[in-house]
């Protein structure tokens, strides 16, 4: 059976705040700046649970690879009208090779170790997201080169 979705009207900004605020501790534990920005406040349907482990995962993944002193911005916006959160970071950044992988399931590169000494996990993180964005109608995407986070 395919996953639940319910659907609710949330604010999209102040979600994405909110789950910042909950990983604020795992970001000053790491020596890492994080910190939400919005440019807009739009009000879309989403399972907000669902929302809140993709916003979740792609965190907690960009304070893995982030080194102390760095940042993780979390920005709300519209786009041509949509919706768009964008999860930057002044991390290791990925090989071009790696990218159209990056969202699959199980990737994993184990010689590739988050800078912060934390530990890497599974892989299936980014394949999550991608999942729970797909439920949403929506797409994620990746921009990265190594050196640029």
């Amino acid at each position: 059976p395919g996953a639940r979705v319910a659907m609710q009207p949330a604010d999209l900004a102040a979600l994405a705040a909110g789950v910042v605020e909950f990983y604020e501790p795992l970001a000053a534990d790491a020596g890492v700046n994080l910190r939400a920005t919005a440019t807009a406040q739009p009000t879309v349907a989403v399972d907000r649970p669902m929302m809140q482990r993709a916003l979740g995962n792609l965190l907690t993944n960009a304070l893995a690879f982030t080194p102390h002193g760095g940042s993780v911005t979390v920005t709300t916006r519209l786009v041509d009208g949509r919706p768009e959160i964008e999860v930057a970071d002044t991390g290791c950044g990925i090989a071009p090779e790696r990218l159209p992988t990056i969202f699959d399931g199980a990737y994993t590169d184990l010689a590739e170790r988050p800078p912060s000494g934390a530990r890497a996990g599974l892989g299936i993180g980014l394949s999550i997201v991608r999942s729970i964005l797909r439920l949403h109608h929506g797409s994620v995407s990746i921009d990265s080169a190594p050196g640029r986070g």
